[in-house]
């Protein structure tokens, strides 16, 4: 008979957390879930629900918001897998759990869940049926780790380690803590620093940053601002502020992109989650303060690049004098050598430390696509492949690992020498489009998940001829620090296109935040820019661009009479009605708000009026009404 009851106390004797894996069908997930709660008796208010639907009297924390919770801590998290799971949040909620504490993952029965059709396959541009890749990597890991522990387990007496506690200092958190804020205090009394402060999660970063700056007396609160990629992971460093000064207004925060925007120049910067920002918005926010933090944690959720690690400290330790480095090791909320953070660790790929896995000695030598379902058979490959990803780009998550195995159309090319994974390329592919969903996409009136280059290039750029096309988007490319700028990206991209002519691709392309370096990277390699986005990106700082190769003759001219250049009547009609269809998306979206201010300004007169609704009516404009438009964005925008 299932012992459940006294797991808590267990677990609260060593601090420690683990999975308890509950098995059932859908309709029995209400009853099943609470009975464990009933059983385990944690408070309510120390249970979270990670879900679409209530549950069992809990309030659901639905996707994409558990990033708002990160500062908290619960003794329960439920993870409904019924609704949907999401890597990434999967990963979150595991991190508001304390030492202690328990995460039920409510899963279908184990034989059964890689034929589930997981709600978040519509999130991903997965097929209309379920594929299942991730489940089997997640079902290999739960089966296999001492973290997970079943509804029928009995557990022992001599399962119960000593009983750890953090240690508290004052208002400090351990000893690790308390340091890292005097040091912090201590450089912001010189005339100049730059401090860098690397810890895992749970290590008490976000709230030792808030700690400083209620206590530090240097600055006046309004020459303090505080940047990270998403304001909602701020909680933690924002509580622990109000904590100390109840009655202060919290730190000014601004967006990446909102600082460089204004050239604001405070007397302190602090830059949290800075590795999950690109490196040449890093590079110019240093430059903004006299004292500048940046805090990064090392195996985040929301994005880890570790070029951050790899390339931008490295550097800025050789060219600042000033520059300090903190490391907090210490866990805070749970014991050293957890087995849940373990766990999280492996089966989401967040351990970035260890890259001995790159070597790959059964691999033959050069370049090859793999197989993206067959790396499920080859745990260290995949786990190579994925570490160098993380290393090249700021953005990768524990969510890119389920696009990756799950998504439609995800394809995998490597280079390997000496036994060496030196450089990885993920490539999606994307089109044709059905023409009927095409001109829904040109009209505004449908944007489906999946094929993001001939979407973009329909609706914003009006060229309809992109939806026959056969695409292949390069997500990601990554090559190891030690043969960059030797020619390793230019020969895996040479080798996919003669793959993609091959297999009657029409054009290779790929989208990124359109900083320079990025852009000659791509001209170098005799890409066209296509398209640059109308909105900046708040946390690349940069608007997006996106990039196209002809791999035929048919695509070259597509290319050419997308760039205007037009000789035959038949291009130059097609040229105009492009033209027409593009100018209408802008208008209907960015010229109503145009209008308005205008009207108080005194700026509009009655024809402005007349071209807005013919705008509205979403109709073909006439060549005088197009006329017009044009001579109307000139003006006024």
């Amino acid at each position: 008979m299932s012992n459940l009851t006294r797991l808590p106390e267990l677990l609260q004797q060593s601090c420690t957390r683990r999975i308890l894996w509950h098995q059932c069908a859908e309709v029995e997930v209400e009853g099943e879930l609470r009975r464990l709660l009933e059983q385990l008796n944690y408070p309510p208010e120390q249970c979270a629900l990670l879900s679409e639907r209530k549950l069992a009297g809990l309030q659901p924390i639905k996707r994409g918001e558990f990033v708002r919770h990160l500062g908290l801590s619960y003794l329960c998290v439920v993870v409904d897998a019924f609704s949907g799971l999401n890597p990434s949040a999967l990963a979150q909620a595991a991190g508001t759990l304390k030492g202690g504490g328990v995460l039920i993952l409510l899963t279908p029965k184990a034989e059964h869940w890689a034929d589930f059709y997981d709600p978040e396959y519509a999130y991903i541009g997965a097929s209309d049926r379920p594929v299942g890749h991730f489940i089997q990597w997640l079902k290999t890991h739960l089966e296999a780790s001492p973290a997970v522990v079943l509804a029928s387990y009995r557990f022992e007496q001599n399962q119960s380690p000593a009983r750890f506690q953090p240690e508290q200092l004052g208002v400090y958190l351990g000893g690790e803590q308390r340091s890292a804020v005097l040091q912090l205090l201590v450089c912001w009394r010189q005339r100049k620093s730059c401090t860098l402060i690397d810890a895992d999660r749970g290590r008490g970063k976000s709230s030792a940053l808030g700690l400083a700056l209620a206590l530090q007396s240097s600055f006046n609160r309004t020459d303090v601002v505080v940047t990270a990629p998403d304001k909602r992971a701020l909680s933690s460093l924002n509580r622990a502020f109000s904590e100390r000064l109840p009655d202060a207004v919290l730190p000014t925060y601004l967006t990446p992109a909102q600082l460089l925007e204004r050239n604001q120049k405070p007397l302190c910067l602090l830059i949290d989650e800075a590795a999950a920002l690109p490196l040449p918005v890093l590079q110019k926010l240093v430059d903004l303060a006299p004292h500048v933090v940046l805090a990064s944690t090392q195996h985040g959720y929301e994005g880890f690049g570790r070029g951050y690690g790899l390339r931008f400290t490295r550097s800025l330790e050789e060219s600042r004098a000033d520059v300090r480095r903190i490391t907090l090791s210490q866990p805070l909320r749970w014991a050293t050598g957890d087995p849940l953070e373990a766990w999280v660790d492996g089966a989401l790929l967040l351990n970035q430390d260890d890259l001995r896995s790159s070597m790959t000695p059964s691999l033959k030598e050069g370049v090859m696509e793999v197989r993206v379902e067959l790396l499920l058979q080859q745990p260290n490959l995949f786990t190579a492949i994925y570490q160098l990803l993380a290393q090249a780009h700021y953005r990768t998550s524990p969510a890119d690992l389920r696009v990756l195995l799950d998504s439609e159309g995800q394809r995998l090319f490597i280079d390997v020498r000496e036994g060496q994974l030196v450089a990885v390329a993920w490539v999606a592919q994307e089109g044709p489009i059905e023409p009927q969903l095409a001109q829904l996409i040109a009209q505004g009136r449908r944007r489906p998940a999946g094929n993001l280059l001939p979407q973009s290039l329909i609706y914003y750029e009006g060229w309809v001829e992109a939806a026959s096309q056969r695409f292949w988007r390069v997500v990601r490319i990554a090559v190891s620090a030690s043969c960059r700028r030797q020619g390793v990206a230019r020969r895996l991209i040479e080798h996919m296109k003669r793959v993609a002519k091959q297999e009657s691709v029409d054009l290779l392309g790929a989208s990124f935040a359109g900083h320079d370096d990025l852009l000659c990277f791509w001209q170098q390699l005799d890409f066209h820019l296509m398209r640059v986005g109308e909105v900046v990106d708040p946390v690349a700082a940069a608007p997006a661009a996106q990039v196209l190769q002809a791999l035929n003759p048919v695509a070259e001219r597509l290319i050419s009479l997308f760039k205007g250049v037009a000789t035959e009547p038949a291009d130059r009609a097609a040229l105009e009605q492009r033209n027409s269809l593009a100018l209408h998306n802008f208008a209907h979206h960015f010229a109503p708000l145009k209008l308005v201010e205008n009207a108080l300004l005194d700026r509009f007169n009655s024809q402005d009026f007349e071209l807005l609704m013919a705008v509205k009516q979403g109709g073909k404009l006439s060549s005088a009404q197009i006329k017009r438009l044009r001579h109307w964005v000139a003006e006024r925008l």
